[in-house]
């Protein structure tokens, strides 16, 4: 299924920023967990460098959660609102 498959995309990418954070302050892996909560400014970048290229490796498709469009529809907010997002742009 398309969703388990971004999912699992999105929780390799917190464990590649998860070896660069902190105890005490891992992402947590959840479907529910609020990203943008979790992370400081250069935390972030890092998480989306790492979801951008874990999407290019594992699904062919060049995608930006930079852009205008992901701007305004906020796809942060949980880790289900991002895997949703993307799944968007998969299509």
């Amino acid at each position: 299924m398309m969703k388990d498959r971004v999912m699992a995309v999105i929780f390799d990418a917190f464990d590649e920023v998860n070896q660069l954070q902190p105890d005490g302050q891992k992402l947590e892996k959840s479907k529910e967990a609020s990203v943008l909560s979790q992370l400081n400014s250069l935390g972030m970048v890092n998480l989306i460098v790492a979801i951008e290229n874990q999407i290019k490796d594992k699904f062919g498709v060049a995608i930006s959660l930079t852009d205008e469009k992901a701007l305004m529809a906020n796809p942060l907010q949980t880790t289900t609102t991002l895997a949703d997002y993307i799944i968007s742009l998969l299509k």
